[in-house]
């Protein structure tokens, strides 16, 4: 099992999120909780999905479910392995996405750096990496 290779993951900006959606709906959905999503979890996931560029809401439901069950399904563990076999460069991306995702999401920027120490930890990269500016 491997995440799928993603066209123009180097870009930056909206295309770079698009690309890297599904992998960092898991990865978030991982960092929130290692049990079933609740309803606030799932809340979250769907703002992000909609934020990602997914216009119609089947596709986000999709998408969310998706997240939600693939991690339920496969365990943490094993989660956290997939996530990390897609390699440092690529953990880095993810991990940035979603420390930018936490930062302008309302339930999430309260827990926004105990959320990226968690993200750091799943993809095990140095948390120094992961230094963003804080929000303005």
């Amino acid at each position: 099992m491997s995440l799928p290779d993603t066209p123009g993951s180097g870009a930056n900006g909206p295309a770079m999120a698009a690309d890297l959606g599904s992998e960092v709906l898991l990865l978030l959905r991982v960092a929130m909780t290692d049990n079933e999503p609740g309803e606030r979890e799932r809340a979250v996931l769907y703002r992000v999905a909609q934020r990602l560029q997914h216009d119609t809401s089947e596709e986000v439901d999709e998408l969310v479910a998706a997240a939600c069950s693939f991690g339920a399904e496969i365990g943490p563990i094993p989660t956290r392995l997939l996530l990390q076999s897609a390699g440092t460069v690529r953990g880095l991306a993810l991990a940035h996405l979603v420390g930018e995702i936490a930062a302008s999401d309302v339930d999430l920027a309260p827990r926004r750096a105990r959320l990226m120490a968690r993200v750091a930890d799943i993809l095990d990269i140095n948390p120094d990496d992961l230094v963003m500016p804080t929000p303005q």
